[in-house]
């Protein structure tokens, strides 16, 4: 692991994301009727398009929250879906032929499904790390110093 100011690159969680985004993606092409993977080994282009659907989503979709940051909070976290929206769009121009969504409707059901399935799969699996601070105040206790006893 390398500390890129303060920053630390933790690359299992990174994998381990970019496998329940791929198993999120296979789940949403097996169950939706709009979404299709069409060519002859379904199999091998589905975990492709998965893995790159997980990279999408540790590179891109982080920067695309950086960007609708404000958005976020007065949709109630309504602009996920658009950003799930974006990387389903996005994961179709870059694997032309094999990802193949139907229509604007299809992708954004696609994009809430994406979402709630990888949640899950994440809870599941512990995946989300916790949030917790370095470097630690000291508890407000031990400030106070003790007068000696004579």
């Amino acid at each position: 692991m390398e500390r890129i100011r303060g920053v630390y690159l933790n690359w299992r969680l990174v994998l381990a994301q970019t496998i329940v985004n791929a198993i999120a993606l296979g789940l949403i092409v097996l169950i939706m009727p709009g979404i299709h993977m069409l060519g002859e080994n379904v199999l091998l282009e589905l975990v492709a398009a998965g893995l790159l659907f997980g990279v999408l989503n540790t590179l891109v979709r982080p920067i695309l929250q950086f960007i609708m940051f404000r958005f976020l909070f007065i949709s109630f976290g309504l602009v996920l879906i658009v950003i799930n929206v974006l990387l389903l769009w996005l994961l179709g121009r870059l694997t032309p032929g094999w990802f193949i969504a139907d229509g604007l409707w299809a992708l954004l059901v696609a994009a809430v499904l994406v979402g709630v399935i990888g949640t899950l799969v994440e809870a599941l699996f512990g995946l989300r790390p916790p949030i917790r601070d370095d470097n630690p105040a000291p508890p407000r206790d031990s400030m106070i110093q003790a007068e000696p006893t004579p």
